[in-house]
């Protein structure tokens, strides 16, 4: 933040009152964080996941999609399901025998599993070929 409010050289003890109170204002409008009265101390407002719930929650908000060509780009996999659902990312795995190449299955996360669903439901078809979409 003291970077951000050109305040790099400043030390903690000489950033002015002023702008511990503006920061602190605009963090009490997040709903992911809290801010403690003398807006000096921030934290979250909800629990991090344990790591086994996070991975249960990614796999469920991600779909295994193939074949695809060798060479196919990650942004053209994007922009191919951005069409029809908000995407968080792609990921391009390596083939087991040879990790130089593409193993042909992409990986994509949406951002709702609701928009998974919405997306399995649908006949795909990329540059000729129709997808085999999963849950992953």
């Amino acid at each position: 933040m003291r970077s951000h409010l050109n305040l790099r050289d400043v030390k903690v003890e000489e950033v002015p009152e002023a702008a511990l109170d503006a920061v602190a204002e605009t963090l009490r409008t997040s709903s992911s964080l809290r801010v403690s009265e003398d807006g000096k101390k921030v934290g979250r407002s909800t629990a991090l996941l344990k790591p086994k719930e996070l991975l249960e929650q990614l796999d469920s908000r991600t779909i295994a999609a193939s074949p695809f060509e060798f060479n196919v780009k990650m942004e053209d996999v994007e922009a191919f399901f951005g069409q029809y659902a908000k995407v968080n990312s792609v990921r391009l795995p390596r083939h087991v025998a040879n990790k130089k190449y593409f193993c042909g299955t992409a990986l994509i996360e949406f951002s709702a599993e609701e928009d998974v669903q919405k997306v399995l439901e649908q006949s795909l078809v990329y540059a000729g070929a129709e997808l085999e979409l999963k849950p992953k």
